[in-house]
């Protein structure tokens, strides 16, 4: 995509998913898949990997990776609705000012544990 070109919301949201999917380390790291956006759901699948495991007894997800995947879905889902509220002259100085979000804070109740299958 050229810089001097206004993007549309569509162009975006692709952006978004590309940037999330392939140009964060972490995600990769973790093999994050970016499976289905929709108007309120975002699921992304994540490959087994026993060196993720928090407790190699029972086979249980190291809490930290579960952490990662709804920090990650929760900013998808946020950012995907944002674009959709956009007029068309806001869509580049919205994208101007995404380097520059991140999740401040975020609490995780863990009710079960995370087991592959």
């Amino acid at each position: 995509m050229s810089d001097n070109k206004s993007l549309t919301p569509e162009q975006l949201a692709e952006f978004v998913l590309t940037f999330f999917q392939e140009s964060m380390p972490f995600n990769q790291a973790l093999g994050f898949q970016i499976e289905t956006v929709g108007d309120h759901e975002v699921q992304i699948r994540m490959p087994w990997n026993d060196k993720l495991m928090g407790n190699p007894v029972h086979k249980i997800l190291h809490g930290g990776a579960t952490a990662a995947i709804l920090d990650t879905v929760g900013s998808i889902v946020a950012l995907m609705y944002g674009i959709k509220q956009l007029k068309p002259d806001e869509v580049d100085e919205f994208k101007n000012t995404l380097a520059n979000n991140g999740t401040i804070d975020m609490r995780v109740d863990y009710l079960r544990p995370g087991k592959g299958k």
